[in-house]
């Protein structure tokens, strides 16, 4: 089993609100239920064990995507299950020829289950960032995608409401590993720390 960890900030009940500004991730190792207060919110968390087997595997082996692929070793997808982000090299067996730095792939387990997109940097020890989980391809909608939840986190963050200058975008925690953004009083600052995340600046920009 592997534990899922949720959060969320609950405003202190003067006229029976409701929740707002929700997060889930996954944790690797139990964690406790904790509650801790501030001075108009209070910040919950509930933990739920969830057997590895239900965690679906998007595509069997075969060709999904027409791009390269990366083949794990095997027992090497588990953290991958757990959708953590980072691939190190020495969990990868087998490769396609002519996978340039930067290029985004398909990753896939030891029996050749496609596991989501990537993109490779061979001079990194991290030789795959995540972009996507399962069968979801990477394409200008999908990055629009991730950048509005991004921007939706923010806005419904009630510790944000009172000030212009925030980070907008926080890398892998909002599924766009190295991707910054921060805004200041409507101005964007974006910085692309990743070779592949390099590589989208320009589709990014536009999005922004």
């Amino acid at each position: 089993t592997i534990t899922k960890l949720s959060w969320w900030i609950q405003p202190l009940p003067l006229d029976g609100g409701g929740w707002v500004g929700v997060n889930n991730h996954f944790s690797p190792s139990p964690c406790p239920s904790h509650r801790g207060r501030g001075n108009n919110y209070v910040l919950t968390s509930r933990i739920t064990r969830i057997p590895l087997k239900k965690i679906k595997k998007a595509a069997p082996p075969g060709t999904i995507f027409n791009m390269k692929t990366i083949q794990l070793r095997q027992n090497k997808e588990k953290a991958l299950l757990r959708r953590h982000p980072w691939i190190f090299s020495g969990a990868i067996g087998r490769m396609d020829p002519g996978i340039g730095d930067g290029e985004i792939i398909s990753v896939r387990d030891s029996k050749g289950a496609h596991l989501g997109c990537g993109y490779y940097n061979s001079r990194t020890q991290i030789a795959v960032r995540m972009l996507s989980f399962g069968d979801r391809e990477v394409t200008d909608t999908y990055l629009r995608e991730l950048v509005r939840a991004a921007a939706a986190r923010r806005a419904a963050n009630p510790l944000l409401g009172d000030t212009d200058s925030y980070r907008l975008i926080f890398s892998e925690g909002d599924f766009l590993p190295g991707l910054i953004v921060d805004t200041y009083a409507g101005h964007l600052v974006m910085q692309c720390l990743t070779l592949g995340m390099d590589r989208l600046r320009e589709t990014i920009v536009t999005i922004l």
